[in-house]
Formats: structure tokens, sequence, C-alpha cells
């Protein structure tokens, strides 16, 4: 068997020889500049960023829930009073006209 070490060609028949091989070219592949780069990089975690911006997202989210929640019972007391504090079935027809009455003060402003 043939194998080439540093430049020279060296016949042997040993296993171990072949695993010692370098088959790479003896050529100079030592940049210092790129490896104080590697040295003084910090790698972005990715993984965090993105817990971060959930964690915003859902906080948003949960705030519009409850400033919705806040208007929809500020119209549903308004609601109470101009019907004289009587009970409220959500039905079809009374969800209609709570939904046409949603509309008419939403015209009036």
């Amino acid at each position: 068997i043939t194998y080439i070490t540093d430049g020279k060609e060296k016949i042997s028949n040993n296993q171990r020889d072949h695993e010692k091989t370098v088959r790479k070219a003896a050529t100079d592949s030592f940049n210092p500049k790129y490896l104080r780069c590697r040295k003084n990089r910090k790698d972005k975690n990715y993984l965090a960023q993105q817990q971060i911006l959930r964690k915003a997202s859902l906080e948003q989210a949960q705030t519009r829930m409850r400033e919705r929640d806040e208007q929809d019972e500020e119209l549903l007391r308004e609601y109470r009073k101009s019907k004289g504090d009587k009970p409220i079935f959500v039905r079809s027809g009374q969800r209609l006209n709570y939904v046409e009455w949603q509309k008419e003060i939403m015209r009036n402003r």
C-alpha cells in the first residue's frame, strides 16, 4: 500500500501508518486575525431573544384584553342604565340589539 507523508511517498502494509498519514498539503493555515476575532466574538443567543419577544407580546396581548374587557364592562353598564337595570340575557335577538346599540354609540361619538 502506498501512502504519502510530508510530500514523500511511503510503502507500508501496516494499518497504523495509514492512520497517521496526513493527506493535506503542508500549507500555512494559521490566521492570527481570524483566531483573535473568533476568541473575542460573542455568539447571539437566539433562543433567549425569542423568549424575550414572546414574553413582551404576551404582556401586550394581556394588556389589550384587559382594556377590551374594561370597555365592554363600561358599555354594558351604559346599556343597563338605558334599559332600566333589567337583567340582560344573551339571546340572538337581544345580542343583535346590543350590537346595534354599540354601533349607534360609535356613530354618535
